[in-house]
């Protein structure tokens, strides 16, 4: 089944060329050249200054705001409540925040340094 979205289409290259055994330095090119292939004609059109269609405004007005933020996924799916980062492995299980630091901000007990 073929990638329908530029992200998909970069996600199943990398995908593929990491489970082929390829260092990242060597896959990283060719999936961003996919990618931005895909892309191209939105490029060329601000390239040439042209205004971007409303579905591109409403991406840009979603991408451009503060209060939403997308979480990173981390190969074990663990993300930091607090800040979005990835939890490290070492970490209990059950952990909800990447650090100490997080735990407090999150609830809203005052960060103070080490």
């Amino acid at each position: 089944m073929a990638a329908s979205t530029p992200p998909e289409a970069l996600r199943a290259s990398l995908t593929a060329e990491r489970d082929s055994g390829r260092p990242f330095a060597h896959a990283w090119p060719p999936a961003l050249t996919l990618a931005l292939e895909a892309t191209r004609r939105a490029w060329e059109a601000a390239y040439a200054h042209q205004d971007a269609p409303a579905c591109e405004r409403a991406l840009a007005a979603l991408g451009c705001d503060p209060e939403r933020t997308v979480k990173l996924a981390t190969t074990d799916g663990r993300i930091c409540d607090k800040c979005g980062g990835p939890i490290p492995p070492a970490k209990d299980r059950r952990a909800r925040y990447c650090s100490r630091v997080c735990q407090r901000a999150a609830n809203g007990r005052q960060v103070t340094a080490a």
